[in-house]
């Protein structure tokens, strides 16, 4: 995670760019959060 929230891959920006607009339209919950940062839970 970047310092603004916002996520950083390795890949491409524009994969990077996707991520964000993403982000921001879902407004994702702490759980989907945690599940992005890599801690998977089931659903």
């Amino acid at each position: 995670m970047g310092p603004d929230g916002e996520i950083r891959l390795v890949s491409s920006r524009a994969i990077d760019a996707d991520f964000s607009l993403e982000l921001n339209a879902t407004a994702p919950l702490p759980d989907d959060i945690r599940r992005m940062q890599g801690k998977t839970k089931p659903r």
